[in-house]
């Protein structure tokens, strides 16, 4: 699915629907995220979370959870466990299986103060974030307190920033999990790519130290063959896996 104009769009065997925003209740989005396993695809916009599945459409509010700081909601995925996990520009929520709505602005956690912007989930059940901080005390700074975070499978949450790991810059735009070498990819505006082992080995890669164009990535994907591919202001990179 994508959006184009003020409509939504999707292509199924060269296919098109074009889907009527007036109906839906939306016209842009910040993010569209494909949720496979749940079958949902999820419209992250000014109106909250729009959540297309089985042909229906429903929408996620502040009128319909209370403990939602926002409906400008910048990010959503749901994870293994069915919790669905939403970043807006004023805090990030997560719904249990349960329906149960947690408010991370009303915690301890790292995650207060923070924007969920990216996740991703390895097989067992770790769930990694890149991190927006978006009621920034020094709006001068270039690197704020963002970075990574991990939710272990066990509920602990550990942030991992420029000050506590090897991290090159703290402002990432995307978070990936590599199934087959089980290493964290994380993309950054300013410093390029980053491979964490998960244990102790940060490797930054950038268009000073490789055949990277430049180092602002905006997105990056893994195809169906598992090549990584990044989205930079000077094209698309493809990254070539080590043998």
């Amino acid at each position: 699915m994508g959006m184009w104009g003020s409509n939504i769009y999707s292509n199924n065997d060269h296919k098109w629907t074009i889907y009527d925003s007036t109906k839906i209740g939306i016209n842009s989005a910040y993010k569209i995220v494909n949720n496979v396993k749940s079958g949902e695809v999820f419209f992250c916009s000014d109106e909250g979370l729009t959540i297309y599945k089985a042909g229906q459409w429903s929408n996620l509010n502040k009128n319909k959870i209370k403990e939602l700081p926002s409906n400008r909601v910048a990010f959503a995925k749901r994870d293994s466990k069915n919790r669905l996990w939403i970043g807006t520009f004023s805090g990030s929520v997560m719904i249990d299986e349960n329906g149960i709505a947690t408010s991370f602005n009303e915690t301890p956690t790292v995650l207060k103060g923070k924007c969920i912007m990216s996740m991703d989930e390895d097989e067992n059940g770790n769930v990694y974030f890149a991190l927006y901080e978006f009621d920034r005390k020094d709006k001068s700074l270039v690197n704020n307190d963002e970075g990574i975070a991990i939710c272990y499978a066990n509920g602990d949450i550990k942030q991992f920033t420029t000050s506590n790991s090897g991290m090159p810059f703290n402002h990432v735009t995307k978070v990936l999990y590599d199934k087959s070498e089980k290493i964290l990819w994380i993309a950054t505006d300013r410093a390029g790519l980053v491979r964490f082992d998960l244990k102790s080995s940060w490797e930054n890669y950038h268009n000073e130290n490789s055949q990277m164009p430049t180092s602002y990535i905006s997105d990056m994907a893994f195809d169906n063959n598992g090549i990584l591919y990044l989205a930079t202001r000077q094209g698309l990179v493809k990254v070539e896996r080590r043998k």
